[in-house]
């Protein structure tokens, strides 16, 4: 996060960002979903809830299709 206060062009990095986060999700290669969190909680103590609201709408996104999935493998057994 030291780095990300000397980059001027917040906005870029901000869809550079999602851009990276969509594909990790897309392909279930993320290092865990607690380090996930963690970026986007700090970068949202940096910039405001509005900077990060699309990357919070993503991240619950994908907790909430695990969750459903798991609950439609538990049912259909």
């Amino acid at each position: 996060m030291i780095v990300f206060k000397y980059i001027s062009e917040k906005d870029i990095f901000e869809k550079y960002y999602q851009k990276l986060l969509s594909n990790r999700i897309i392909l279930e290669n993320s290092a865990s979903s607690e380090a996930e969190s963690s970026v986007i909680d700090k970068l949202q103590a940096e910039m405001g809830q509005d900077y990060t609201a699309k990357l919070m709408r993503m991240y619950t996104d994908m907790n909430l299709s695990k969750d459903v999935a798991e609950k439609y493998k538990e049912v259909s057994r």
